[in-house]
């Protein structure tokens, strides 16, 4: 990693010229890497914190890599460097860590990462996919990826769903199995790179069609939303997961799966799932709230695991499920990240320094945003208007105007508005003398109740008042709606 830092910041650069991070946050795409290549030995292992020398685990490293590489933000060269660090780390301790952790596997966790955590599907599941780059160079290593895929294979309970550990401790979750689903696919869709057996094909496709079960049985369906739980609350990470493990499971062929009867799930639950998160989402620019995604008491290596998700990190995976990088509650989303960025912490357990692994998450939520959008459009799309004219745009657009630019964009319920306003004034222009003149006759009606003589000049002043009442009543409907 030491020789490879210097091609690293070469890359970054290049990168920020495509990303624009100066403009948008203040701070160049190479000064926002400082601290985390400050974090990497020469190896490529990465501390747990930022700024830290101890607590180099695979788990960390697994989530860096992923995100990163899903974001274009790690070259090739380096990628190798970390993937090995990140294989070697099923097995061993970093030798420089302070705080080694767990120091044996038993017997039966051999193929599985990692040593120091103490064996887990979550360890082994995070490290699959990191391996699984899309550059191809998880061909290099097919060898650990199939040994340690066919032990998460065997690693689900009796009722086909995967819990943190293979523990009588350990809980069945819509997460574990999701996660442990998506690793699993990862080789399933390359099995010819493999070289499986019937048999092993046979216990795959088993694992799966079992694990689309347990997630079609653990769904909520309520009106307007579809959701999984965690640990009995209603869940956006368990919802985007088993989300992406079906989107992973339809499109697996060559395997004894139900894949009409997946597919269709899959269809009739994606926009109301999608709907349940976006209705989760703060409406403004704040924290959307951390989400518990581990919880066990009594673990398989004598560890309490309590594991939390940064949930705006969840933005990328949802891009990939459909939802709009455009979308407003999106935008406040990144305005949050852009406005505080030292709240990018995991409330719960890392108080001090940023975790490595959620910092680098962050970046490239970032940077896949301003992938999705385009940099102009990003600009825009985050902007403060401060003249009379920006703020003229924004209230009739509802996005920023950039004047230079023959194009506008426009928020969708803009127009929706003004098509409504322009239906309630041809509706007022074409009956407002029939509703005035019967306006007219119901109050002059009600006032000879209690007056004998009222002059017209009174009856149209009331009947202006009342008028006044119903547009601003009105008013406030359309307000309110918006």
């Amino acid at each position: 990693m030491l020789n490879c830092k210097d091609n690293y910041n070469s890359y970054i650069k290049m990168m920020e010229e495509q990303l624009n991070f100066t403009q948008l946050t203040g701070k160049s795409l190479i000064e926002w890497f400082k601290p985390l290549l400050n974090s990497f030995t020469d190896d490529g292992a990465i501390s747990y914190l930022l700024n830290s020398s101890k607590r180099y685990r695979a788990s960390p490293l697994s989530s860096t890599i992923e995100w990163l590489t899903e974001a274009n933000l790690i070259p090739t060269d380096c990628l190798d460097i970390l993937q090995n660090k990140l294989i070697y780390l099923r097995d061993n301790s970093e030798s420089i860590d302070t705080e080694k952790g767990v120091s044996e596997k038993f017997e039966d966790d051999n193929l599985g990462w990692s040593l120091s955590e103490g064996v887990s599907v979550w360890s082994t599941s995070t490290a699959l996919l990191a391996l699984f780059d899309k550059y191809g160079n998880w061909k290099n290593n097919t060898s650990v990826i199939k040994e340690s895929t066919m032990w998460l294979v065997n690693q689900r309970n009796t009722n086909g769903a995967w819990s943190y550990q293979k523990h009588e401790n350990c809980v069945n979750s819509v997460i574990m199995t999701s996660l442990a689903i998506r690793a699993i696919c990862k080789m399933a869709k390359n099995n010819f790179e493999f070289s499986l057996s019937s048999n092993e094909k046979a216990s795959i496709s088993e694992a799966l069609q079992n694990g689309f079960i347990f997630l079609s049985d653990k769904v909520i369906k309520e009106k307007h939303f579809s959701y999984w739980k965690f640990q009995k609350e209603k869940s956006c990470v368990a919802t985007t997961w088993a989300l992406l493990a079906l989107n992973e499971l339809k499109e697996l062929d060559g395997f004894s799966l139900e894949k009409e009867k997946i597919e269709m799930f899959y269809r009739d639950h994606l926009e109301s799932s999608l709907n349940f998160i976006i209705n989760q989402m703060p409406k403004k620019t704040e924290r959307w709230k951390d989400e518990q995604i581990v919880f066990e008491g009594g673990a398989k290596y004598n560890k309490q695991k309590n594991y939390q998700s940064l949930s705006v990190t969840l933005l990328p995976q949802l891009f990939k499920l459909g939802l709009s990088p455009f979308n407003p509650k999106v935008i406040c989303q990144i305005k949050w990240l852009i406005e505080h960025p030292d709240d990018w912490k995991i409330n719960t357990y890392d108080r001090g320094s940023v975790c490595s692994f959620s910092y680098a998450m962050v970046i490239s939520t970032l940077a896949i945003w301003i992938n999705q959008v385009g940099r102009v459009n990003a600009s825009l799309l985050i902007a403060q208007p401060s003249s009379r004219k920006e703020k003229f745009d924004k209230l009739v657009f509802g996005l920023q105007s950039d004047r230079a630019n023959p194009f506008q964009m426009i928020l969708k319920t803009r127009i929706r508005l003004y098509f409504i306003a322009l239906i309630i004034i041809f509706f007022i222009i074409t009956l407002f003398p029939i509703l005035w003149s019967i306006s007219l006759y119901i109050i002059r009606c009600v006032i000879a109740l209690f007056v004998k003589n009222a002059n017209d000049i009174f009856v149209n002043l009331i009947a202006s008042a009342i008028w006044a009442i119903i547009v601003f009543i009105c008013a406030l409907i359309v307000k309110r709606i918006r």
